[in-house]
C-alpha cells in the first residue's frame, strides 16, 4: 500500500468517524427537543388539574354560582388529550434512548446496559460489542514489509 493509499485510508476512517458523529449530535438534539416538549405538556397537565380542584373545591363549598357551568368537562378532555401527547412523547423518547426490553422481565433497557437494571438479567445484543478502541485503530501495513520500506526509502520518508 502506497504512502497515498494510507492517506486516503485514514481521510475515509475521519470522515465515518465525523458522520457518526454527527448523526449521534442529531440524536442527542432530538432527545432535548422531547424532553423539552414533555416537561411543557406536564406543566400543562399540573395547571389543569389544579383548575379541576380548585373548581370542584368552590363547587362543594358552595361558590360556585348555576347548575349549567360544567367546566370539569372540559378539563378532564384537556387532561385527557395531555396524557396522549404524553404518552407519544414518552414512547418517542424511549425509542431513542432504549435499546429493547429484558428477555427475563421485559423491563426497558437502557442501549449501553449489559444487564437489566430492574431484574439483572444478562442482556445479549444482536451484535458484541467490538473491543474497546479497536474501532478507532487503523489497520495500516507494517514497515517492515520490505516492499513498503522501499517504497518509503523512495519517497524519502526516512531521511533526514
Amino acid at each position: 500500500m502506497s504512502m497515498e493509499g494510507i492517506f486516503e485510508e485514514i481521510g475515509r476512517t475521519i470522515a465515518g468517524k465525523g458522520r457518526a458523529a454527527a448523526e449521534k449530535a442529531k440524536e442527542l438534539t432530538e432527545l432535548v427537543q422531547l424532553r423539552t416538549q414533555l416537561a411543557a405538556e406536564k406543566s400543562r397537565i399540573r395547571e389543569l388539574y389544579a383548575a379541576l380542584g380548585k373548581w370542584y373545591y368552590e363547587k362543594e363549598k358552595g361558590s360556585v354560582q348555576g347548575e349549567n357551568v360544567r367546566p370539569e368537562d372540559e378539563l378532564i378532555h384537556g387532561i385527557e388529550v395531555l396524557q396522549a401527547r404524553m404518552k407519544k412523547l414518552e414512547e418517542a423518547i424511549a425509542r431513542l434512548e432504549e435499546a429493547g426490553s429484558c428477555p427475563g422481565c421485559g423491563a426497558r433497557i437502557p442501549r449501553d446496559s449489559s444487564f437489566c437494571p430492574n431484574c439483572g438479567a444478562k442482556v445479549k445484543r444482536e451484535q458484541e460489542a467490538e473491543e474497546p478502541g479497536s474501532a478507532d485503530i487503523l489497520d495500516l501495513p507494517s514497515l517492515e514489509d520490505p516492499e513498503l520500506a522501499e517504497e518509503a526509502d523512495e519517497e524519502g520518508i526516512f531521511q533526514e
